[in-house]
């Protein structure tokens, strides 16, 4: 999934360059973020550094141990409570960290 998700993301990146507008976009955003423009060359660079366990990492640090936010529009009387979120995204962390386990 991660090569994937990489492959897809350098296509976005390089066909982004093909509309003046776009280029102006993703320069104004890394300007905004970064305070300075990223070349093409350093933007692979760091989509390649990305691994399965950095990105499991990143998660875990990111859902688990916290209170989910939650928003809803609609009938929200099947909504599970944050405490039933909160215990089912700890519960996916540990499912992706075997999953990850088994696949190095």
């Amino acid at each position: 999934e991660v090569n994937r998700a990489r492959a897809q993301l350098r296509a976005i990146l390089l066909m982004s360059q093909e509309s003046p507008a776009a280029r102006a976009a993703q320069i104004a955003r890394q300007m905004l973020f970064n305070g300075a423009t990223i070349t093409n060359e350093e933007l692979i660079a760091r989509l390649e550094a990305i691994t399965a366990p950095r990105l499991a990492d990143l998660a875990e640090r990111t859902f688990v141990g916290t209170v989910p936010t939650l928003a809803a529009i609609g009938p929200v009387s099947r909504l599970p409570s944050r405490d039933v979120l909160a215990e089912r995204l700890a519960g996916a962390s540990s499912g992706a960290e075997a999953r990850l386990a088994t696949s190095h």
